[in-house]
C-alpha cells in the first residue's frame, strides 16, 4: 500500500469464521489443533453485520464461541461488515 508504515511480522496463519450454531464449536476445535502441529497462529473472526439482528440466545452463543477460543489459545475479532 502506498505510503503505508505498518508492516507484520511474517508466519502461516490459520482463520476460522465463527456463526451461533453449534457446529461452529467443533469447528473452532478442529481448527485449534492445526496450528499446534504446524506452529502456526490462529484466529477466529466474527462479521457483525447491520443487516442479520441476532436474538439474544444467539448473541450469548457467539460470545461462548469467543470465550471458547481464547480458552484454547486462539485470538479473536469482532468485525463489522455489510
Amino acid at each position: 500500500m502506498p505510503g503505508s508504515t505498518k508492516t507484520w511480522a511474517a508466519g502461516d496463519r490459520l482463520l476460522v469464521c465463527i456463526s451461533p450454531p453449534p457446529e461452529s464449536a467443533r469447528l473452532i476445535r478442529a481448527t485449534q489443533r492445526l496450528p499446534e502441529r504446524i506452529k502456526a497462529q490462529w484466529i477466529a473472526a466474527y462479521v457483525e453485520t447491520g443487516s442479520i439482528r441476532h436474538s439474544g440466545k444467539d448473541r450469548d452463543q457467539i460470545e461462548e464461541r469467543l470465550r471458547l477460543v481464547e480458552r484454547l489459545g486462539g485470538e479473536t475479532v469482532v468485525l463489522q461488515g455489510d
